[in-house]
């Protein structure tokens, strides 16, 4: 026998639905109707947001973003589906290629700021996670144009509705996620008892466990210090 010159195992949505339902058709013992597979596309989309919250997820995180900014404007509308902003560094025309790393404030930090409207080279950001779209709120207030802001982002995990949308998982989250949708499923699908619904939460739970403990860089603890006292008003 040869071994398979590729290695392209992946689920699209449909197929996910149909294996986690494989798993609750053992117990229910009937066919999934049309209302229970749109039920299904739904928990998709639970399931989607609760991985978003048990995060951050490599995958889901753009590098190299860029942001352009104005002289006198000190807030910035991030796109919708940003759920945080990792390593944020100002890009200084008159320093050349060099760049100077951003020190995060907390909203109580960035209300406690005595001039907000200090204009100046930007040292320090506050992001406020608001529903709908998060603002980037800067301090000081850029006083000249060529500033650019680099960072990377922690983006939400695409939820398709289309039965063949391809999933925007990497294969070796395949395991966690059929587990996932199997317990979602089971959440809302009539005849199935209480401990099942526990079984299909465990087995989740272990697969998700898996999962994001591979999902992460395996590299050397490095402890900086923080001097973010030493430019805070």
């Amino acid at each position: 026998m040869t071994v398979p010159s590729s290695a392209s195992f992946v689920f699209d949505l449909d197929r996910l639905i149909s294996h986690a339902w494989s798993r609750i058709q053992r117990i229910v013992q009937r066919k999934q109707s049309g209302e229970e597979f749109q039920d299904a596309v739904e928990c998709f989309g639970l399931l989607c947001q609760d991985i978003d919250l048990k995060g951050p997820n490599l995958w889901a995180i753009d590098e190299g973003m860029g942001l352009s900014l104005t002289v006198g404007d000190k807030d910035y509308a991030l796109g919708a589906d940003t759920i945080d902003l990792l390593d944020l560094r100002l890009v200084d025309p008159s320093f050349g290629s060099d760049t100077v790393r951003l020190t995060r404030m907390s909203r109580d930090q960035y209300r406690d700021v005595s001039d907000r409207d200090t204009t100046g080279r930007p040292l320090q950001y506050w992001l406020n996670r608001r529903r709908d779209t998060p603002i980037l709120h800067l301090w000081p207030i850029p006083e000249k144009a060529g500033y650019m802001l680099k960072y990377d982002r922690i983006r939400r995990i695409k939820d398709g509705t289309s039965p063949l949308d391809d999933l925007d998982f990497p294969p070796r989250w395949m395991p966690a996620l059929t587990s996932g949708m199997a317990f979602f499923m089971a959440q809302v699908t009539q005849g199935v008892p209480s401990d099942e619904v526990d079984r299909f939460e465990a087995r989740y739970d272990k697969d998700y466990a898996t999962a994001s403990a591979e999902d992460a860089e395996d590299v050397p603890l490095r402890l900086v210090a923080d001097i973010s006292g030493y430019t805070r008003v």
